[in-house]
């Protein structure tokens, strides 16, 4: 007879856990089987939910979307199959199938689901009504032993109205000198907000080619949707007319689920981007982005910090002792979409003037959604890591729809998320380029694995993932194709109450990731830099650089950087310029080593050899931090010390000059004004500086349209 063992557990993930009891049959023998639960009256228990899963099975019940046309009107189906548990490929042996859906009104339906020539399983509606759904598929048949099985799966899926189409023709003008709008006609206009996404194709020798794919957020403009791209992919291809557009789709932000689709728009460009004619090797951040929004001096001087993301449903989760100059994201106990998540996230950090991410289960793919998708203090940082997460199931959990289940037995939990289901992050993350996920540092984790025990995490969830997971991610759905892989590492859990200790706290991942989040400050011999240096770390297409109440974007400079070391913790450390070439200082630029508790230095200019914060003709604050080349950066403009394009400057450590290192400010172009971004928890010693001199400036006053929102 079978030998029954019980044992206490929850169902679930962050906050949303279901209390329950585990029950172990061992020596069970094949056949057929009758459980009975019961529950005391005392207890007040009406409903209840019954998983049995057997570790030993061959067989395993595949169920998906027939597609993702989840708009109404549409024919919306699934469908089931079985697997070797093993090897992943179908096998037969399903003899009869059935669905049970909830509808968004909490009514049910059932229907038998139709047998496939290819073996699959099927059910399909035509009249299904905007809301979301949960389906429960259950499955009878017998294996390749002979033995009878049922198997059954879980899923959510909503189904939207459609509330935009498009026309097949669309109208251009000039964004600005660089850029190109697209404006999408609506025949059915709708204020909101798309995920547009299109290919734009051009002729070169008389055949059509890509250019570039052009993607992002747009409103709805009265009776036009409109995009823009930059005129150097049309440059770069040496491309020229006819163009069109093709594979045009709208989708809903919040679900991803495609509005509408058109293969083909054709394009009329009266006039074209002055870009548009310069063949250009190298592709900018700008041409992947858009033009960065200008921001306020107040912000560009300001710290940057370090933000600790919770996930889906959860509360506080980060060690506040294993971070530092952090803040935390407390929008806790939540559901939200990916871009609500990621909104939320853009606001909290309004008030710095930049920030990077750690970020814990769902709350690493709002980050990435709000760093592809829209313009926050993420893009004005320079932290090493830009976004850095935990246990992130970016192609989703199969909990996404067991959960769901279980909250339309219990009537209780944070509600369903399309977003961590399978098919909803496979629509999401097909949207999200290389450029963005290339700025993602992903750690995955799971239970430690002991020869002589059953290993898991969460016993009652171990049963509906693939091992290895961490209790709510597996291993393979917490990839995220183009990130950065950063290591498996076991022995560490999802959230607090699993067997092993919660991710989240584990200090030595802690530690690399706060150090990689923010600058660090060390030093380094002084030196002149030239030629774009600065390239790798910072300028992700139009940072803001302010003098005075003049603010400007950074491509419309010429630079040339000056560093020099910091050698006391007390008083100014100054670096004396010679600008006139007979070998005496005629200018100098201080820099005061004492932080300020606003973690800020003040940089002095004097037109003297010596330089005091009372004789100076203004004081800068640092702006940021540059880790690659350990200095602080402040920004001085060549017309203030004397200098033109062409004239030569040289430096020294000392008022004695004849040693010094000369550089002609026109050997220089660099695109690169980094902004405000943290200083950390420094001492003054060994801080550096870096002084950056404007070579030239041309102020631009158009107005652009970008395809990231503000």
């Amino acid at each position: 007879s079978a030998h029954v063992k019980a044992e206490a557990t929850t169902f679930g993930t962050a906050n949303q856990q279901y209390a329950g009891t585990m029950y172990t049959l061992n020596n069970v023998e094949s056949g057929q089987w009758t459980v009975s639960v019961d529950a005391p009256k005392t207890m007040g228990v009406t409903q209840g939910f019954l998983l049995y899963a057997n570790e030993a099975a061959d067989t395993k019940l595949h169920t998906h979307l027939a597609n993702h046309n989840l708009v109404e009107g549409n024919e919306i189906g699934l469908l089931s199959y079985v697997v070797d548990a093993d090897t992943g490929a179908m096998v037969d042996g399903i003899t009869s199938a059935a669905i049970s859906l909830t509808h968004p009104d909490g009514s049910t339906s059932a229907q038998a689901m139709t047998a496939g020539a290819d073996g699959k399983f099927a059910a399909a509606w035509d009249t299904l009504t905007a809301g979301e759904y949960t389906a429960q598929i259950v499955a009878n048949g017998v294996n390749a032993a002979g033995e009878p099985f049922v198997r059954t799966t879980e899923h959510i899926f909503p189904v939207i109205r459609e509330t935009v189409s498009l026309a097949d023709s669309a109208t251009t003008q000039l964004a600005n000198e660089r850029r190109l709008q697209i404006d999408l006609e609506v025949t059915t206009p709708q204020a909101g907000a798309y995920v547009v996404s299109a290919e734009l194709w051009g002729s070169r020798d008389g055949a059509m080619v890509p250019l570039t794919w052009i993607g992002g957020i747009s409103d709805v403009a009265g009776d036009t949707l409109p995009i823009t791209v930059d005129g150097r992919w049309i440059g770069r291809a040496q491309a020229s007319a006819p163009f069109e557009l093709r594979n045009v789709r709208l989708q809903d932000r919040n679900t991803h689920i495609p509005v509408t689709n058109l293969e083909t728009i054709a394009l009329s460009i009266g006039k074209m981007p002055e870009t548009a004619s310069t063949r250009s090797s190298a592709i900018s951040a700008d041409m992947l982005m858009g033009d960065r929004p200008a921001v306020s001096r107040s912000k560009a001087n300001m710290a940057g910090k370090l933000m600790l993301v919770h996930g889906y449903c959860s509360g506080d989760v980060w060690p506040s002792g294993d971070f530092t100059n952090d803040i935390k994201f407390t929008d806790y106990n939540q559901n939200r979409t990916h871009d609500q998540f990621a909104q939320s996230i853009r606001d909290f950090g309004a008030p710095y003037g930049s920030f990077s991410t750690v970020a814990h289960s769902q709350g690493g793919a709002a980050s990435l959604h709000l760093w592809t998708y829209y313009w926050s203090g993420l893009d004005y940082s320079s932290a090493n890591r830009l976004i850095q997460s935990v246990g992130t199931p970016y192609q989703g959990t199969s909990l996404a729809g067991n959960l769901a289940w279980l909250g339309n037995v219990f009537n209780v939990g944070c509600g369903t998320n399309w977003d961590l289901t399978y098919d909803g992050a496979a629509l999401w993350l097909a949207g999200i380029p290389s450029w963005a996920k290339d700025d993602v540092y992903y750690h995955t984790t799971s239970f430690a694995t002991k020869w002589w025990r059953y290993d898991y995490c969460n016993i009652a969830t171990d049963v509906v993932l693939g091992d290895p997971e961490d209790g709510t991610t597996e291993k393979s759905k917490g990839q995220l194709p183009g990130g950065n892989n950063m290591g498996h590492k076991t022995g560490w859990c999802h959230t607090d109450g699993m067997r092993d200790p919660q991710q989240t706290k584990d200090s030595s991942r802690n530690a690399s990731m706060n150090s990689n989040g923010q600058r660090s400050i060390g030093a380094t011999s002084p030196k002149i830099v030239v030629d774009g240096i600065l390239d790798d770390w910072t300028d992700r297409g139009g940072n803001t650089y302010c003098e005075g109440d003049v603010c400007m974007a950074s491509n419309q400079f010429s630079h040339l950087y000056l560093l020099t070391t910091a050698a006391s913790d007390t008083g100014n450390v100054c670096t004396y310029l010679d600008t006139d070439a007979d070998n005496t200082a005629n200018y100098t630029v201080c820099y005061d080593s004492v932080v300020t508790a606003d973690n800020t230095v003040t940089l002095s200019e004097c037109e003297t050899d010596s330089c005091t914060d009372a004789n100076a003709i203004a004081t800068y604050p640092v702006n940021g931090f540059n880790s690659d080349t350990s200095s602080l950066e402040v920004g001085i403009g060549l017309a203030d010390i004397g200098l033109a394009v062409g004239d030569t400057v040289c430096y020294a450590s000392t008022a004695v000059l004849d040693a010094a290192t000369c550089f002609n400010t026109d050997s220089g172009v660099v695109n690169i004004i980094p902004t405000a971004v943290n200083l950390g928890s420094t001492t003054a010693n060994d801080h550096q500086m870096l002084l950056l001199f404007l070579v030239t400036a041309v102020l631009l006053a158009t107005a652009t349209v970008s395809m990231r929102r503000a």
